[in-house]
């Protein structure tokens, strides 16, 4: 993950800067990093270079360039990691459970509408996994998965391309895709 996606998911306004308040909120909520009150503002004042009350781009790019891989993408990593084994197993669970192939899976979600809304997601894999999912925690998988801040929605390739990045064997229906293409 780039230092402009980092500061971007923590500048949530969209303002080119981060306040306080917006590491107060972010950092659990988009991160898994729970702080203490005096923690938070400790790391914000430790950004906040020139003690204006915002933090800049160019002050967080340094920051992430020097320190941030190894105090909170760490953190993030893991989170990031038992997210997409627990998709994984909700996934293979299902196809398992109901005795259906992947095609039959994206027919289950999609209602006939051709492309799986990402709230579509969000419930599947509420219902079929251990891990409490939530709409950011998987919009934010979405959105470093297919480097799209915009993303709502999946056709059938982009979902056979998420399963193959979650690790489920799609090789049968890329063949057949591919097959039909040419």
């Amino acid at each position: 993950m780039k230092s402009e996606d980092i500061f971007y998911l923590l500048d949530t306004h969209k303002r080119g800067f981060i306040t306080l308040s917006s590491v107060l909120e972010n950092l659990p909520l988009k991160f898994g990093i729970n702080l203490t009150i005096n923690q938070h503002i400790d790391f914000f004042n430790y950004l906040d270079t020139n003690k204006d009350g915002l933090v800049i781009y160019s002050d967080f790019k340094i920051f992430y360039e020097t320190q941030f891989s190894t105090v909170i993408f760490e953190k993030f990593n893991k989170n990031f990691n038992d997210i997409i084994d627990s998709m994984q197993e909700g996934v293979l669970l299902f196809l398992n459970k109901q005795n259906v192939d992947i095609k039959s899976l994206f027919d289950y979600l999609d209602n006939n509408k051709g492309f799986l809304h990402i709230d579509d997601l969000v419930s599947f894999f509420k219902d079929f996994t251990q891990n409490n999912f939530n709409a950011n925690d998987t919009k934010l998988i979405f959105e470093l998965i297919f480097n799209d801040k915009n993303i709502k929605s999946l056709g059938f390739r982009k979902f056979l391309l998420f399963l193959e990045i979650l690790g489920v064997n799609t090789s049968l229906f890329t063949d057949v895709i591919i097959f039909i293409n040419y």
